[in-house]
């Protein structure tokens, strides 16, 4: 130690002898603590030695391990004799019992309180996180108190049978004490909800009797607060009887370090005790590992003092429970660790709702292995397990959070764990019933268990191999006794052979029938599982789309084959589970890789995105002690705010083991909102005390407020959001207003302007338009409002829109800056367009089962993700297959040539075109004046035409689609609304038409100087125009009633029309097949008209050109529900698809062009579909419509079960198969 203050005095010598003053001014360290570590009185401590190195220019890392070298050497020297014989006064992870009552300090007052209520009700509950020292209060504290000669006291845990433990309550007259400690266990160890039920009724009845002799108290894990109030009759007693176990004070916890070690004739080192108050105040779990460091520091105390050094070397709060358990795990043999290995995996459960959890085992459910006994010994003297009873346990579950190597080892396989504990209950009741054959496995349950044991390393106990061996071996029986079952029936079959002979026919006939039956019985069941994935889609996507794969695999229905490729007709949404309470914020990092989740039960999940539709979870950040509200992520860091009324800063430079968070306070309410600057310097938080507060991020690791708190708000602040350039603040409150604020120099923000009014209730959110032009807000009033604050000192509103979806909780901008999400409390989230002057709703996202609280896009646009009362995250997929950016309905979609690109026209006066593989936002194209009712691709891709309202068709040049550009001026000519332009398949010609009864030719093999080549009037406005594939005939959609066809081979001379006549309303759509023989129309009459071009009446088998006195042969009749909008066909012409007013897609098999046969009804849109085009690889189909969105589907099932089978976490399991799929083999699709 001498030595090592040498060489700091020399270090600083080597710096220039900086006065110790200009030290502590660099490295923010006192001068008289540097002075001090140089002294060589004292080993200094880990912190101010290394900031001693950084202020003289030292290798901080060389320093900290000398430092630690040195700890260790003065750790590892021998106390006193007495010391070593002293009784710790400090008892590490085990619970005080009420012997320890002398030893118990820091809850004084929360043992009055729980005293106080048991005089007033007779049932208390006592509720805290883990780690705050629940059960220690009810023993050391309450039971201590209580027992006197005349009183009785109970303490028991729940275990697996609760109610077995009331039925051996002693009897007795006086009053009486039931302790029920770690409550929890009701949920997470009983699995009978019927004893369940029974318990918590049997535990109220002795409340509720009228003698009045017991009094209960339930010590509760706060996180099954939720649980207890789901109990009518807990709700009812513990409503105004509950006492909360929170954080100690910075008194209290005094009280717990120093007057243990004062009672045993010792002191604590005031460093010590200021560096440990500092590291607990405010962190109510963290007592155990408190009391666990103050025992090893006790173990290497210097005399009689406990000093900060031995605190350090022992490893600090979070290091000395984790370094006692790896000790002694490395103190053993190598079979004796695979001992301790084994023992701790059965001294754990898994629990659906929590993670693992804490499990009894008892002596006789394991082995007698010879180093057993000696293993229990070592690891109860170090307090890693307590021994009572013929059981074991671990002594706190802070081991399950603390100890790296035991997170590792639960971490390996937790299916399997859930296996083996239920094999040994399993093997256990077996035993408890004298090995009754019927509490033997079975089934599913053996053949998991069989799977487990043959691919697991771990060890079964005699009693566990003797039961799976039994199971087996009653297997075994009863395949024996199959076998011999089928041996006799072959005999007898053998002896009824001439019978069979004879009756060969009806044999046959039989088994026709059966083979037919099992047809019509696989169709049926895939009908009703086909029904059943639809009706599952939006609250369970991954379910449904399985659900649809493999009723498609058993009978490929039509009904199933649209459930299939309807699956990604609408967003996909990935669901993330495993928050125990409603999620109230959501946050993607600047990189996209990263989302954080906020919750009600205190927690972040910190997930890793890289793949959206496997998001992995990187880290749960617990420390907040209320609901978190909100997270933002900065430079390297994640901000959260809190009921709790604080902000941490955690550092994320590691997602996978986050640093120990900064606590700011400051706030004197919850605090509800979090912004950060685009650069990560700013943060703003809004709070219930009606104020924001700007806070200083430039160095993360010392966050600090910047100015005064803004105090304009009359009520509660809600939400506050920066522009993108970090120099306006927007922030909105209950009072109803939005106020926008100068924060060019953050350290004195400057309202700017009025405050913005109109919404008529709480303003829950807002958001920034990536641009910073636009503001978007949301609020209780129902209505989202869109304000441009290009000059905020004169913001105004451009747009409202009253969304009828009860309160807006949460408001969001795509990175595109054309969509807003909104999530409300009606439990759906819902797409707006966004316009210069409206609002348009464009989809509704449904699934959640609670309330929506929060939404955020990822940076690339593709996916968002919301957060709900249910405690799921939902991860939408908005990019791909759904097409928004339209703020009207989308009349016409068209794909390009090569399949890479497809552009929509739309009402809003707008084409856009995008690129499909990249997702990348659409180009979008504003020369038109009006409604785009056409857009077509020329055959080489480089041309574009659309048509519009506006009387005018425009030509695109798109050889380059990320630079779209016109091509001269609009191509007049057109009197009225123009609404169709089509191509011929050699790219020269291009046909228009519309309301003026005009079609125009138009040569545009130059698309530089196209010029019309005839003009044909119509005796009806035009809706659509097609041009067969040989470029010979031209046919017309008119609202007469009748398809008007040309024989355009010689477009200047006389052009004499055919009319196909059958329909019996406007023909809306007209499509030829690949081939030009066959020609599709649908029409307002609801129907499909196929017409035969070359055979007429009398099928002479004559090619002819069509003409009036010979008028075409219809061949098929497909009737829908509603208006028939649009037809189109595949590339190999064998099927057909036709959008209708019904909001389907359907296809249809024409292979057999007499007889069409349905092959799919494919759902998505949610209001009328205007039109459908087919890509060039035959099996991408696009669709547009009313909803104001395009959208892509891919028709070939293969690949649509591939995409299915991918995004799939686990398959089917059997009890769900045998749920949806009755009488069928257990055959999951993935």
């Amino acid at each position: 130690m001498v030595a090592f203050a040498a060489d700091l005095r020399a270090l600083r010598a080597g710096a220039g002898n900086p006065a110790y003053r200009e030290l502590g001014r660099r490295v923010h360290y006192s001068a008289a603590s540097l002075s001090e570590a140089a002294s060589g009185r004292k080993l200094p401590s880990l912190p101010v030695t290394l900031a001693y190195v950084r202020g003289c220019a030292g290798d901080v890392a060389a320093w900290e391990r000398r430092w630690r070298q040195v700890a260790e050497e003065l750790a590892s020297e021998p106390s006193s004799v007495e010391a070593d014989e002293q009784e710790p006064p400090y008892i590490g992870l085990s619970a005080f019992r009420p012997e320890n009552a002398a030893t118990f300090f820091g809850r004084t007052r929360l043992v009055e309180e729980v005293l106080q209520r048991l005089v007033t009700h007779r049932l208390v509950g006592v509720f805290g996180p883990s780690g705050a020292g629940k059960s220690s209060l009810l023993q050391a504290g309450v039971i201590a108190r209580w027992q006197e000669p005349a009183r009785n006291v109970v303490m028991f845990t729940p275990g697996e049978h609760p109610s077995a433990r009331l039925d051996t309550l002693p009897p007795g007259d006086g009053e009486t004490l039931i302790v029920v400690d770690q409550f929890e266990e009701v949920y997470t160890r009983c699995q009978d909800a019927t004893e369940r039920d029974e318990f918590i009724a049997r535990l109220v009845g002795l409340a509720d009797e009228a003698d009045g002799r017991c009094h209960i108290v339930l010590g509760v894990r706060a996180d099954f607060y939720g649980h207890c109030m789901d109990s009518p009759h807990l709700l009812a007693h513990l409503r105004d009887a509950q006492v909360a176990v929170g954080a100690m004070t910075a008194e209290e916890l005094r009280e717990v370090i120093v007057e243990p070690a004062a009672l045993a004739g010792a002191r604590v080192e005031s460093s010590l005790l200021s560096t440990l108050v500092a590291q607990v105040s405010g962190h109510a779990g963290m007592l155990p590992l408190l009391s666990h460091a103050l025992l090893e520091t006790w173990r290497r105390r210097r005399g009689n003092t406990l000093t900060l050094s031995s605190f350090e070397a022992a490893g600090g709060i979070d290091g000395a429970l984790a370094k006692t358990a790896e000790d002694v795990y490395a103190g053993f043999e190598p079979d004796q660790q695979l001992l301790v290995r084994r023992l701790f995996l059965r001294l754990t459960a898994v629990s659906e709702d929590v993670g693992d959890v804490t499990a009894r085992a008892g002596l006789d459910e394991l082995d007698g292995d010879p180093g057993l006994t000696f293993v229990l010994e070592r690891l109860a003297a170090a307090r890693l397990v307590m021994l009572d009873k013929g059981s074991i346990e671990m002594t706190h579950e802070t081991l399950l959070r603390s100890w790296p190597r035991l997170r590792e080892w639960l971490a390996e396989d937790r299916e399997g764990r859930r296996v083996h504990r239920q094999l040994t209950e399993a093997a256990n009741t077996w035993e408890s019933l004298d090995q009754d054959s019927g509490a033997l496995y079975r089934g599913v349950r053996l053949d998991s268990a069989g799977e487990w044991v043959n691919r697991t390393s771990e060890q079964l106990t005699v009693r566990e191999r003797q039961f799976l061996d039994a199971s087996f071996a009653a297997r075994e029986q009863e395949k024996t006794r199959e076998r011999r079952q089928r041996l006799r029936l072959r005999q007898l079959v053998a002896v009824l052979s001439v019978l069979l002979l004879l009756a060969v026919a009806a044999g046959v006939y039989a088994f026709k029938s059966e083979v037919g039956a099992a047809r019509d019985r696989n169709i049926a069941v895939s009908q009703r599982a086909a029904i059943e994935a639809s009706a599952e889609r939006a609250a369970h996507p991954a379910l449904s789309a399985q659900l649809a794969l493999a009723a498609y695999h058993i009978s490929p229905t039509p009904e199933a084959r649209g459930a299939l490729l309807s699956t990604f007709g609408a967003p996909y949404a990935t669901q993330l589970h495993g928050h125990r309470g409603a999620v109230g914020g959501v946050a993607y990092s600047a990189d996209g890789t990263l989302m954080a989740s906020a919750s009600m039960d205190n927690t972040i999940r910190l997930y890793d995105v890289h793949e959206p539709h496997h998001p992995e979870m990187r880290a749960e950040l617990a420390g907040h002690l209320a609901g978190v509200n909100g997270v933002v992520f900065g430079r390297g860091v994640l901000a959260s705010v809190s009921w709790d009324h604080t902000v941490r800063i955690w550092d994320i430079g590691n997602p996978a083991h986050p640093g120990d968070p900064i606590t700011l306070t400051g706030h004197s309410d919850c605090v509800n909102a979090v912004a950060v600057t685009a650069d990560g310097k700013t943060l703003a938080t809004g709070s219930t005390d009606h104020t924001v507060r700007i806070w200083d991020l430039s160095d993360p690791e010392h966050p600090v407020p910047m100015g005064d708190p803004l105090t304009r708000h009359t009520d509660t602040v809600l939400s506050v959001a920066f522009r993108r350039d970090g120099k306006l603040l927007a922030t909105s409150s209950s009072d109803q207003t939005i106020r926008l604020w100068d924060t060019t120099d953050p350290r004195h923000p400057v309202a700017v302007g009025a405050p913005l009014t109109g919404h008529s209730g709480d303003v829950s959110s807002i958001a920034f338009s990536p641009d910073g032009h636009s503001l978007v807000s949301g609020g209780a009033d129902q209505t989202l409002r869109l304000w441009d604050v290009t000059d905020p000192a004169h913001a105004t509103q451009t747009a409202s829109a009253f969304t009828r979806a009860a309160v807006i909780r949460a408001v969001a901008f795509a990175p595109d800056g054309r969509t807003v999400a909104a999530a409300s409390t009606d439990q759906m989230v819902r797409l707006w367009a966004v316009g210069k002057t409206e609002l348009s709703e464009l989809i509704t996202f449904a699934g959640h089962a609670g309330a929506a609280y929060s939404a955020a896009f990822s940076p690339d646009g593709h996916t968002l993700a919301t957060g709900s009362d249910d405690r799921t995250v939902r991860l939408w997929d908005v990019a791909g297959t759904l097409l928004g950016g339209h703020t009207n309905a989308v009349y016409h979609v068209a794909l390009s040539p090569d399949g890479k690109a497809v552009a929509t026209a739309g009402y809003d006066g707008t084409v856009l075109v995008r690129k499909i593989a990249t997702g990348d936002k659409p180009i979008v194209l504003t020369a038109h004046q009006g409604p785009v009712n056409s857009v077509a691709f020329a055959p080489d891709g480089r041309t574009m035409a659309s048509a519009s309202a506006d009387h005018t068709v425009r030509l695109w040049d798109t050889h380059d689609l990320s630079h779209i550009t016109p091509l001269g001026q609009a191509l007049p000519g057109f009197t009225d609304a123009v609404n169709t332009v089509a191509y011929s398949h050699d790219g020269k010609i291009l046909a228009a038409g519309g309301s003026n009864r005009v079609a125009v030719l138009l040569d545009v093999s130059d698309p530089r100087a196209p010029h019309t080549v005839a003009t044909i009037p119509v005796g009806a406005g035009i809706q659509e125009l097609a041009i067969s594939p040989d470029g010979r005939r031209l046919a017309a959609a008119g609202d007469d009633s009748n398809v008007w066809m040309w024989d355009i081979t010689h477009p200047t001379g006389l052009l004499v029309p055919s009319l196909l006549s059958g329909h019996n309303s406007d023909v809306k759509s007209v499509a030829f097949s690949p081939d030009g023989h066959f020609l599709a129309s649908a029409s307002r009459d609801a129907t499909v008209r196929l017409w035969d071009l070359d055979n007429p009446r009398g099928r002479d088998k004559t090619p002819v050109n069509p003409s009036p006195d010979k008028p075409l042969d219809l061949t098929g009749l497909i009737v829908h529900p509603d208006v028939v909008y649009s037809v189109a066909f595949s590339g190999d012409g064998a099927t057909l698809a036709s959008a209708a007013a019904d909001g389907r897609v359907r296809l249809w098999d024409v292979h057999d062009r007499d007889h069409p046969t349905a092959l799919a009804d494919l759902t998505g849109h949610t209001d009328r579909v205007y039109s459908v085009a087919f890509g060039p690889d035959g099996h991408t189909l696009a669709s547009a419509g009313q909803d104001h969105t395009a959208r892509l589907w891919d028709i070939d099932p293969g690949v649509a079960g591939a995409r299915v089978c991918m995004l799939a976490d686990s398959p089917v399991d059997r009890t769900t198969w045998d749920r949806y799929f009755p009488g069928i083999a257990y055959n999951p699709p993935c």
